[in-house]
């Protein structure tokens, strides 16, 4: 898959995290060949390319934003062309990746940490992520959490404060993807983010 494909929207639905898919390469036979099944490479490319992360979703030529993302799908980013990951999701969550800076660096690529208490955000942490989303303009760039539920928020509000997108669009955004109103200081959260834009 190449860098362009990587970059298509896929369906606006959300899923549950999928186990990933196991491939089995053919036995070697004399002269070192080695037999591979088509069907097992399609597999293979598959599970390894991003836009197969939870809750992926490209919103931009520039700019992706998605769930969490296996060993796998880190390992294969500059390969997707992207210059720059931030990060929301705390090292200390449960669907934390061990060592997700140190894979993310060797490929060259930009990393920044900004940790998103999913309980408890902060007016204070989207203006931080407001001035990375300035400071990346020109790079491509993956977003991710969890579950692309902060993600979501944070993007949304400021695609609106940017006048990337109407506040329509960026409600059909975040709400294709999860419901604020069902977690505890969301709603308070996005009505916060609101009248600082209002200011």
């Amino acid at each position: 898959m190449n860098a362009k494909q990587n970059w298509i929207s896929i369906a606006m639905c959300c899923g549950a995290i999928g186990r990933g898919n196991q491939t089995s390469f053919g036995k070697q036979k004399a002269g070192n060949e080695i037999t591979v099944k088509p069907k097992q490479i399609r597999k293979f490319d598959k599970t390894m390319s991003i836009d197969q992360a939870y809750n992926y979703r490209a919103v931009s030529s520039t700019i992706a934003t998605a769930g969490v993302l296996k060993p796998d799908q880190l390992a294969v980013l500059s390969k997707a062309g992207i210059e720059l990951v931030i990060n929301l999701m705390p090292d200390d969550s449960e669907y934390a990746v061990d060592g997700e800076r140190q894979i993310i660096e060797e490929q060259d690529i930009e990393y920044w940490y900004l940790p998103v208490d999913f309980s408890a955000p902060k007016l204070e942490e989207y203006k931080q992520f407001k001035g990375k989303m300035r400071q990346s303009e020109g790079k491509k760039l993956l977003i991710h959490c969890a579950a692309n539920y902060r993600v979501s928020a944070f993007y949304s509000r400021y695609a609106i404060e940017s006048g990337r997108w109407t506040t329509e669009e960026a409600d059909r955004f975040m709400l294709s993807i999860w419901q604020p109103g069902d977690y505890p200081g969301w709603t308070e959260w996005l009505d916060k983010v609101q009248r600082h834009f209002q200011r």
